[in-house]
């Protein structure tokens, strides 16, 4: 058996020591899904309980079925990432058993170096040949080195024979670990599988309702032409407002985008908004969002899309509607279809609230962070409380998920 180099001891003892890249990559990764996790997980529960709130009644809804579809793909979406967790574990725990097979040579190669050692010193001490060694020695600096050097050596081999062992057990302890780990996620994951075996007989709802919802496809699309109208008039009043507060430009091409002026303070306020981004608190307390950014298909009609320049947030009766970002409330706007509307200034930045059934601001009034602004609307006839988030950056419109924080 070829004895190991101190190059080679060296590179396996910092590599225990240090946390081989790969597997501390792969721990970094676990915790990120498990944030994921917890958060995904706290939104189906927000989700289960709007749902159950909207199921105690009788009437089939569109707000129904929005919310069961999106109790379904978070299901989905929470299952996805255990699935990856497990795998994580599994090459965690096969790269841990390498580390031990690797170490195992490594101690029975020292172990054999060790057991000669301790037989040479043993044969030395019988026959002098230690005293030998020392008064073959050229004078007495070179004996004393000769001396120490044989100490050095016997408790240097001792050190790294400990040190190998306790890494080995450290290791023996992680794949324990590991493996335990690995049960709980597995058990996480029949959980989850149950769940979503639940969630296919809800589908057989879902598709229950759809049946029922395109029974009254004339009603339905009324309903979307009334919101197309409703959204192109909030969109105008927005405009007007960011041309009027921003002294916009127009160039003499009216094909051209306005041009807006800017002050010290804007700039200012614009860049502490815009560093926020991924940070900014939810507008309620609880909530999940049931309607996206962009154009998106109807849920119940065929062909026929739906542009939302926001997102909408479905929440519990009675909600309160805060601020995500401190700023000036420039107006104060109400229409039938989306009720109440409240816009903020941010420097260059725009929050609008809409869909509220109050308000407790004003106009030009100065506001904090988590303020509340007014109470989400409750629409007795769809049977939902909903309210509505854009941001603007001047007249251009923002996707608000990609600004607001994760769920803790």
């Amino acid at each position: 058996m070829n004895a190991l180099n101190k190059f080679q001891i060296i590179a396996i003892v910092c590599c225990i020591c240090c946390g081989c890249p790969s597997l501390l990559a792969q721990r970094a990764k676990r915790n990120q899904l498990e944030v994921e996790r917890k958060s995904l997980y706290k939104d189906i529960q927000t989700n289960r309980k709007l749902l159950q709130t909207t199921q105690s009644n009788k009437t089939t809804s569109l707000n129904e079925l929005n919310l069961l579809q999106n109790q379904i793909n978070s299901r989905e979406k929470m299952i996805n990432l255990i699935e990856q967790e497990i795998n994580l574990l599994d090459m965690s725990i096969t790269q841990a058993t390498q580390h031990i097979d690797s170490l195992n040579q490594t101690l029975d190669i020292l172990k054999h170096e060790y057991a000669e050692m301790v037989r040479q010193a043993y044969l030395t001490e019988n026959t002098h040949t230690r005293l030998l060694f020392l008064f073959s020695a050229k004078n007495m600096n070179d004996g004393y080195k000769r001396m120490k050097y044989m100490e050095y050596y016997r408790d240097h081999r001792k050190k790294q024979l400990n040190s190998i062992k306790a890494t080995q057990d450290s290791l023996v302890s992680k794949i324990t670990q590991f493996k335990n780990e690995k049960n709980q996620q597995s058990e996480l994951l029949g959980s989850a599988v149950t769940e979503r075996n639940v969630l296919e007989q809800e589908k057989s709802v879902k598709n229950k309702i759809l049946t029922q919802l395109k029974s009254a496809e004339h009603e339905l699309k009324s309903k979307v032409e009334e919101q197309k109208q409703a959204l192109s008039q909030l969109n105008d009043e927005i405009n007007a407002l960011i041309a009027a507060e921003n002294k916009a430009v127009t160039a003499n091409n009216t094909t051209e985008k306005p041009t807006y002026k800017r002050t010290p303070e804007m700039a200012k306020l614009s860049e502490k908004f815009e560093k926020n981004k991924g940070k900014l608190p939810w507008p309620v307390e609880e909530g999940v969002v049931t309607a996206r950014f962009g154009t998106n298909p109807h849920p119940v009609l065929a062909n026929i899309s739906v542009i939302n320049n926001g997102i909408n947030i479905a929440t519990a009766e009675g909600s309160p509607v805060r601020a995500i970002f401190g700023g000036t409330v420039s107006n104060v706007l109400f229409n039938p279809t989306f009720q109440w509307a409240v816009i903020v200034k941010h420097g260059d930045f725009y929050t609008v609230y809409a869909q509220l059934a109050s308000v407790d601001v004003v106009k030009s009034e100065e506001i904090s962070t988590k303020q509340n602004i007014g109470t989400a609307y409750t629409n007795a006839e769809e049977e939902k409380t909903e309210m509505h988030l854009e941001i603007w950056e001047l007249n251009n419109k923002l996707n608000p998920a990609a600004w607001l924080s994760k769920r803790q």
